[in-house]
Parts: C-alpha cells; structure tokens; sequence
C-alpha cells in the first residue's frame, strides 16, 4: 500500500472505532458521552474499566497529550470510576510516552494490531455439525452476547451483569449493523459483528469464540461473513481491530496490518 492509502485508511479506521464506541454507549440509557477538541470520552452503565464502556479516545489532533489525561481524569473522577485509554500508535506517540513513564498496566500487554483492506473477503463454508445464523432476534442476540461473555472470562456470570459489563444485545439491531453467529450442534459457539460508519467502510468487533468451541475456524466462518454482510450494505474498504492471533487469521482474508493500538487501564481516582 502507498503511504497516501495507509494514511486515508488509518483515519477511516479510526472514525470507524470511535463511532462503534459511540454506538455502544448510545444503546445504554444511563451512559455519557461527551465529545470535545477532538476528545471522545464515554462513561458507561457499569463501573468496569473495559475497552468499550468506560472510555478515553483521542480521535483528533487539537490536545496536547497532558490535556487528554487532565481532561480524562475530572471526566471519570465524577463517576468515582477508572477506564480505558485508547492510544493509537500512528497518532498518540505522545500520550503513551505519558503513560509509560506514570506506569499505567495494559489491557493487552501484546497490543492490538489495526488492519485494513478494500473490498471484503470472500465468506466461507460452514464445516460439518456448524451451521451460520444471523442475530435478527432477541434470543439471537441473547445467544452473541453469551459467546461473548464466555470468550471474555466471564462466562456463567447473571445475563443482567454481562449486559451492563459488556454490552446492550440492542447493538446488533442497527440499520449498519450485521451480526452473524455460528452454532456447533445447534449450540451457539462463535460470534463477530461489523458496523459500517462511514457508510463504505465496514469495522469487525466482537469477535468471539466459546472456549469449549476453539480450532474449529469459526473466527475464519463468522469474520469472512460479516465483512461480507457489510460490502452488501455498501462498504468499499474492511477494517478491524484484533488481538495478535485473530490477526493472522485476518492476514489470511487479504487484510494488512497498517498500524496498532494500546490500551492502558486507568486507576479510578486518576
């Protein structure tokens, strides 16, 4: 890829993320998003610190890296709550020099590569005793949610709390949404969603797989289908936030890695 490419697919992966967080915190009646110079900062229903509830992004130059954290703090310190710094690698060299030298622990001490390509690989073919559905109900998107508990270790703990932990199943039923879930022996076992926003471009979240249900390609099934899904709504270009493993599954469906991200976890009273 050129370098102009690189660059105009780094911003909409960027847009794309943000808003995906924006959609998250919209779908819970008591969550606050504020959004100011360039500073996406969301608190969620829960007191979690997790990636996508409790949230502090810069999506744009403006602050200085000491004004994101000024300003993330006081946000969060009225909630009496820590959260998750976002710190894009091909951006914010300067808010993680910040949180380097505080010591802040990462979510993911590896990182979590941002890929990219035009166009959306090709779906796959259910193996034997998998069948592909898509979360168009709510016993459905009760099932996604699950997988996604289970995927995230905290599989077992009240439906109530993983909503709130997590996220809403309301998520799923969006107009740029598509959701697709693969059932072993009609069991649900693998998940992944793609949202489209800006409307050519497709994002990947929420990629799961039930830990009784692994090394049977249903990242490979669910992924290839919801990029898929979304060029049928008219996305042009697929993006993805992922962990390292699930990364080199992508690189096999044609995506590139063009940069990464940190994610710090930020003590409560910051």
């Amino acid at each position: 890829m050129s370098q102009t490419i690189v660059a105009e697919l780094l911003e909409l992966g960027d847009q794309n993320v943000a808003e995906f967080i924006r959609h998250i915190a919209r779908a819970a009646d008591d969550s606050h998003i504020v959004e100011e110079d360039g500073l996406l900062l969301v608190a969620g229903s829960h007191p979690n610190p997790g990636p996508y509830r409790n949230v502090a992004m810069r999506i744009r130059e403006g602050l200085s890296a000491r004004e994101v954290f000024a300003r993330a703090n006081e946000f969060f310190r009225q909630f009496a709550r820590g959260y998750c710094l976002w710190v894009r690698m091909h951006a914010d060299l300067d808010v993680d020099e910040i949180a380097i030298e505080r010591g802040f622990r990462l979510l993911e001490e590896e990182g979590l590569p941002q890929l990219a390509r035009e166009g959306a690989p090709e779906p796959a073919e259910p193996g034997p005793g998998i069948e592909l559905r898509w979360a168009v109900d709510e016993q459905s998107r009760r099932d996604f949610l699950m997988v996604n508990a289970d995927a995230w270790g905290i599989g077992g703990a009240p439906y109530d709390l993983v909503r709130a932990t997590l996220f809403e199943p309301s998520i799923l039923d969006a107009p740029n949404v598509t959701a697709a879930i693969a059932y072993v022996d009609d069991k649900p076992a693998g998940t992944c969603m793609s949202i489209n926003y800006p409307p050519h471009v497709a994002g990947g979240y929420w990629g799961g797989t039930a830990g009784w249900a692994r090394k049977r390609g249903l990242h490979d099934l669910t992924s290839r289908a919801i990029f898929h899904a979304g060029a049928q709504l008219g996305a042009t270009i697929s993006v993805s936030q992922t962990s390292p493993g699930a990364a080199k599954n992508l690189e096999r469906m044609g995506l590139q890695q063009i940069s990464s991200f940190k994610r710090y976890l930020i003590p409560k009273g910051t």
